[in-house]
């Protein structure tokens, strides 16, 4: 039947359970867009993972406004203050903390702005999912 229904963590992904869900979670409901195939928490046990394909379009997004901003790649590693290998992995989408996949997005956003020309949209991270992000990665 319903083993799971009623109880606290009904439909949580596996492993969830053995999270600290003390006091320190929000009292609202939190939706965490995991980057990196990660798990989502809160009070409702909300999860939201990116799929396959929505990783694949935010690495095209990030690519197109790295393309845009005429930064090169020494240039980006200086202003992020990152690796070859973790600006690499930050651009794929793949294997790279989520909050720099934030950092990356504002950053190349606004070298695009910066050359003049308008930046290309962000159809996963955009606005609307930035308090949860907030929330979870600590992004500004």
């Amino acid at each position: 039947g319903d083993e799971g229904a009623g109880r606290p963590g009904a439909g949580h992904v596996a492993g969830a359970e053995n999270l600290d869900h003390g006091p320190s979670l929000p009292s609202r409901p939190v939706v965490q867009i995991a980057l990196t195939g990660g798990f989502c928490a809160g009070r409702e046990n909300v999860c939201v993972s990116l799929t396959e394909s929505q990783r694949e379009q935010t690495a095209r997004e990030l690519r197109a406004n790295f393309a845009l901003s005429g930064l090169d790649d020494e240039t980006l590693e200086r202003t992020t203050g990152w690796t070859a290998e973790r600006l690499a992995a930050t651009l794929d989408v793949r294997g790279a903390a989520p909050a720099d996949v934030w950092r990356l997005r504002d950053v190349l956003e606004r070298a695009v702005v910066a050359a003049g020309r308008p930046p290309v949209r962000y159809t996963v991270l955009t606005e609307s999912s930035r308090e949860a992000a907030r929330e979870w990665y600590g992004i500004s």
